[in-house]
C-alpha cells in the first residue's frame, strides 16, 4: 500500500516529464512540463495535441496495482470538444489499447468505462454538473477496487463531495497495470498541476491548496564558496521530496546552518514541496 503525488514543479520545463512514459498514439502530441503562475509548484503538465487520438501518459514511478485510485487537478483552455481521462489498470499498444477509464467531457459531462483490445465501453450512467468557462480547475477523483470503480468530480475551492457522484461494476479488466492521464480531443490545452495515486485501498491524497508562485514574494541569500561567512538570512529554498505525501512539511519555518556560514542562519523561511 503506497501513496505518490506530484506537482510537477521539480521536473524541466519544456521537455516531457522524465518518469512519465507516453502510450498508445504517440504522433501529433507533446506532455511537456511548463512553467506557469499560481499553480502548486510553478509547473504544469500540458498537454497540446494536433490530431484526434487515443492518448495516455503514465507515470513510471507508481507501482502497477489492480485496485488503484487516482486524482487530478487540472483545467482546460477551451470549452468545447475536449475529453479529459484518467486510466488506470492500462496495457497495450495503439488500436488495442485496455484500460479503465473515467471520461469528463468539458462541456459538463462524466462517464465511467473501459478499454479491451481496443473496444471502447462506457459503463454506468452519465453524471452531468454545470461547466465552468475555461481557466476553471477541477480536481477528478477515479477509483477502481475488485469489480467496482467510481469516480467524482468538484470544482477547485469547494468541499470534495463526501459521496461518489458515478459507480459502475465490471470485470472484464482484472491485471495490474498503467496509471495516468489521458486525452482524445485535440482542441485546446489541457494543464494538470497535481496529479495522486494511491493503491492497494489506500486514498489518493489530496493537494495542499497553497500555490508557489517560483518563489517571486521571497527573498533569497546565497552563500557561495567565494562569499565570506556570514549570516544568512530569510532564505527561501523549494524542495522536492518524492518519498514524503503532499499534504505535510508545506511552509515551514526553520532555522538552517550552512556549512560555509559561521554564523547562524536568522529565520529562514523554508517551503517544502513534494
Amino acid at each position: 500500500m503506497t501513496t505518490y503525488s506530484t506537482n510537477f514543479g521539480s521536473y524541466t520545463a519544456a521537455a516531457q516529464p522524465s518518469d512519465w512514459t507516453a502510450r498508445w498514439v504517440t504522433s501529433n502530441v507533446t506532455w511537456l512540463a511548463t512553467t506557469l503562475a499560481n499553480t502548486e509548484g510553478g509547473k504544469v503538465l500540458r498537454r497540446a495535441s494536433t490530431a484526434n487520438a487515443n492518448r495516455l501518459l503514465t507515470w513510471d514511478t507508481v507501482t502497477a496495482h489492480a485496485d488503484t485510485e487516482l486524482l487530478a487537478r487540472y483545467k482546460v483552455s477551451a470549452t468545447s470538444a475536449n475529453h479529459l481521462y484518467l486510466h488506470v489498470r492500462g496495457s497495450g499498444a495503439a488500436a488495442a489499447e485496455t484500460s479503465y477509464w473515467v471520461m469528463v467531457s468539458t462541456t459538463g459531462s462524466m462517464n465511467l468505462g473501459k478499454n479491451v483490445a481496443g473496444a471502447q465501453t462506457t459503463l454506468g450512467t452519465t453524471y452531468t454538473f454545470t461547466a465552468r468557462p475555461s481557466g476553471a480547475w477541477y480536481l477528478l477523483r477515479f477509483r477502481v477496487n475488485g469489480t467496482t470503480l467510481q469516480a467524482r468530480i468538484w470544482e477547485d475551492g469547494t468541499p470534495e463531495p463526501t459521496t461518489w457522484q458515478i459507480t459502475a461494476t465490471d470485470s472484464a479488466v482484472s491485471a495490474a497495470g498503467w496509471a495516468g492521464v489521458g486525452a482524445y480531443n485535440s482542441v485546446g490545452d489541457i494543464d494538470f498541476d497535481y496529479v495522486a495515486v494511491g493503491t492497494a485501498g489506500d486514498t489518493a491524497p489530496l493537494h495542499t491548496g497553497t500555490p508557489t508562485v517560483s518563489l517571486s514574494q521571497a527573498v533569497m541569500e546565497v552563500a557561495n564558496s567565494g562569499t565570506p561567512s556570514t549570516t544568512v538570512s530569510q532564505l527561501a529554498v523549494e524542495v522536492a521530496n518524492s518519498g514524503t505525501p503532499s499534504t505535510v512539511l508545506s511552509q515551514l519555518v526553520i532555522e538552517v546552518a550552512v556549512a560555509s556560514v559561521v554564523a547562524t542562519a536568522q529565520q529562514p523561511i523554508v517551503t517544502i514541496v513534494c
